[in-house]
């Protein structure tokens, strides 16, 4: 796989992997925090990697990929994807089996961050911005609106 590579190229240090999502334990129609797209920069020590995720919903749960662009690694397939509602936070479990990576975090409470750890070999901080291209209805619900296209 093309991210792996990558990642050799990068070094250890830099075992990145951002996931595609498969299966939730969210309910369906639900609404779910969680969907939108996602960016985020992962610190390896000598090179950062940017991350972006696309989740939505769909046949009862999550699903999506995630792009790690700076290494032309797209689309990278998720294994499985769980969110849950806590007291006071949600938070969202997602693991790539392609990359042997996974990613644990809660989000914030105005519902523009997820804020956790990626996993691969090593544990890296990450935090995830929702981006403002976001028209999910779980964006529009929170109260985000996306700034207006001029053609």
């Amino acid at each position: 796989m093309r991210l792996s590579s990558a990642i050799m190229r990068v070094g250890a240090a830099a075992a990145l992997a951002f996931l595609p999502l498969g299966s939730s334990g969210q309910e369906a129609g639900t609404g779910s925090p969680f969907a939108g797209t996602w960016r985020g920069v992962l610190d390896t020590g000598p090179a950062s990697i940017t991350v972006i995720f696309r989740i939505g919903e769909a046949d009862g749960g999550l699903v999506g990929s995630f792009d790690s662009p700076d290494q032309g690694a797209f689309d990278i397939a998720i294994s499985s994807i769980r969110a849950t509602a806590g007291d006071g936070a949600d938070s969202v479990f997602i693991e790539s089996q392609a990359v042997q990576g996974s990613f644990a975090g809660e989000l914030s409470e105005d519902r523009m961050k997820i804020v956790g750890t990626w996993s691969q070999g090593i544990e890296l901080p990450l935090e995830l911005v929702r981006q403002p291209n976001d028209e999910s209805p779980a964006a529009a619900r929170d109260g985000f609106v996306p700034p207006a296209r001029h053609e």
